[in-house]
């Protein structure tokens, strides 16, 4: 996904964009089980751009007592800023 920061203004822009498992690496002992949403809002005030979102999935990893396969939902907010260096 590529964001064109100069067309960002201080009022937020919606954006939403999916991934399928596959399309996601991530390192560890969970697996990916259904698309990745991830959706949020840009904003942009002098040299700082602001980002707010959630990303939800569902993963699959071993349960550390039983060892046995357990699917769990993740639902991740987030809100950061970048600077311009």
């Amino acid at each position: 996904m590529i964001i064109d920061l100069a067309s960002l203004g201080v009022s937020p822009k919606q954006f939403e964009i999916s991934f399928a498992p596959e399309e996601i690496d991530i390192d560890g002992e969970a697996t990916i089980k259904s698309e990745i949403a991830f959706n949020g809002q840009l904003s942009r005030i002098d040299e700082r751009t602001f980002v707010r979102g959630a990303i939800k999935a569902d993963a699959e990893m071993d349960c550390t007592r039983c060892l046995e396969p357990v699917e769990r939902p993740v639902d991740i907010t987030f809100e950061d800023v970048f600077v311009e260096a």
